[in-house]
């Protein structure tokens, strides 16, 4: 509420303009806009937390499929 208070009533300029000009935004970024193909490549490292995460029945982790480790028949 802080941060309102020391804006005062251009506490939210920045969001309305963003609205109000939606049509000129989606103009202006169009040649920014990047498709993705199906399949992606998926980065990641060793040792992201991502790849240690297990599924709730218990299956194998991601780091675990990748190196040929695991898979739903691996328990």
């Amino acid at each position: 509420m802080q941060d309102f208070v020391l804006h005062g009533e251009r506490a939210f300029t920045g969001a309305f303009d963003w609205c109000r000009n939606i049509e000129r935004n989606n103009e202006l970024l169009a040649p920014f806009r990047v498709g993705i193909d199906v399949p992606a490549p998926y980065v990641v490292g060793d040792r992201d937390m991502g790849t240690t995460l297990r599924p709730p029945d218990g299956g194998s982790s991601l780091s675990e499929i990748f190196r040929g480790q695991g898979g739903r028949a691996a328990r």
